[in-house]
């Protein structure tokens, strides 16, 4: 049995107009909708019609001290998303991502550590809003 090596995606990028900040961890799920029925034409057994489909998640990031109010993120914002499942490649450098052009936030948090000196980040929930892709950047 071969020896896998596992890549773990944590980085990725939220782009707020021409905005870009810096994603630590992301995790997404599509779904798509279906609707199973039985007819005479399938013996007894259900047949599955898949409707639409849709990506959700959640996106944790830093901010930093560059960063300007208009900037921060706010529940019901539209924004773009890269969200890399792979690092680079060796030989072809490409890293695959999940690429959400429109996402609108749920809701978001944002958290600081006075004591341990960490920087602000931000966490928030998505849903895609339209089409969704699973692409590669060289």
């Amino acid at each position: 049995m071969a020896n896998r090596k596992y890549i773990k995606g944590k980085d990725g990028r939220v782009f707020v107009g021409a905005t870009e900040l810096e994603v630590t961890q992301h995790e997404s799920t599509g779904k798509a909708d279906l609707e199973s029925f039985g007819t005479s034409m399938t013996g007894g057994a259900k047949a599955v019609v898949v409707g639409n489909s849709q990506c959700s998640g959640s996106v944790q990031g830093k901010l930093t001290a560059d960063q300007v109010l208009s900037d921060l993120l706010q529940e019901g914002d539209e924004v773009e998303l890269k969200l890399y499942a792979t690092q680079s490649a060796q030989g072809t450098n490409k890293k695959i991502y999940r690429h959400v052009p429109t996402a609108v936030i749920s809701d978001v948090a944002y958290a600081s550590d006075p004591n341990g000196g960490g920087g602000a980040t931000f966490t928030f929930n998505f849903e895609s809003n339209g089409l969704y892709y699973f692409k590669h950047e060289s």
